[in-house]
């Protein structure tokens, strides 16, 4: 069960200081989400009512001074390589992307995993890291990805008549042999998070290395169960176990 914080300390740099709204997935990722009225609709297991976000999940998380960090050092690079740089090559099976910082890019992503397993909104209930919680959060302050067999990163691109089909959906959680891997779509793509203390090597296919471009394989939203799954049970929340 997740543990509420303090209403002034903030889950980064655990002092206690005034709150920001902090996002749990960056704003950006919502841009091609929403319609004329600046309204997405919003899909979350188990629930059949028809519901709306003005803009993407926040809630009163982290410092100012974190929350710039966090911000500068990861958020704002990834937002500008995603304008530049994705979906990448288009090779036919799969996306290539070329040139990303590893460090950042892989830091962005476990500090969306972090953010989502420090909080309380139901959208993200299914994410809890437990001790890896406070590992990524040094992780997290001292800059540091470590190796990438280590919280490994891979995705793959969800393909909607030829192109990336955006959308942002409840994280899911599965066991895969020894690790925990969490699941978030936003971006066009279905991000895998591989979490365990050992080694993901020869677990992973096309893990995100250092030195190495991304390749996020495609995959027609047909062939994409973990989505489908998703629209099933909020469409038929009463009948699914």
């Amino acid at each position: 069960m997740k543990v509420i914080n303090e209403a002034m300390t903030c889950a980064l740099c655990l002092k206690q200081r005034e709150l920001c709204e902090s996002h749990i997935v960056p704003e950006f990722f919502y841009k091609n989400l929403y319609d004329d009225r600046h309204l997405a609709q919003l899909v979350e297991v188990g629930q059949d009512k028809e519901a709306f976000l003005r803009k993407g999940f926040r809630e009163h998380l982290l410092c100012k001074e974190c929350e710039n960090f966090l911000n500068t050092q990861y958020e704002s690079y990834v937002a500008s390589v995603w304008q530049s740089k994705f979906p990448g090559q288009d090779d036919g099976e799969a996306y290539t992307v070329n040139g990303l910082d590893f460090a950042r890019f892989k830091l962005f992503h476990l500090s969306v995993l972090w953010r989502a397993s420090v909080s309380n909104l139901s959208f993200f209930k299914n994410v809890f890291l437990g001790k890896h919680e406070e590992k990524i959060r040094a992780m997290l302050l001292s800059k540091n990805p470590g190796r990438s067999d280590i919280y490994t990163i891979s995705g793959s691109t969800s393909i909607y008549e030829g192109a990336p089909l955006h959308g942002v959906t409840e994280p899911v959680v599965k066991k895969i042999r020894s690790h925990t891997v969490y699941l978030f779509r936003f971006g066009g793509c279905l991000w895998r998070y591989w979490v365990a203390s050992h080694s993901s090597r020869g677990l992973v296919a096309n893990p995100f290395e250092a030195d190495k471009p991304l390749v996020l394989p495609k995959i027609a939203i047909e062939d994409d169960y973990q989505l489908l799954r998703i629209v099933y049970e909020s469409l038929l929340p009463d009948t699914i176990n």
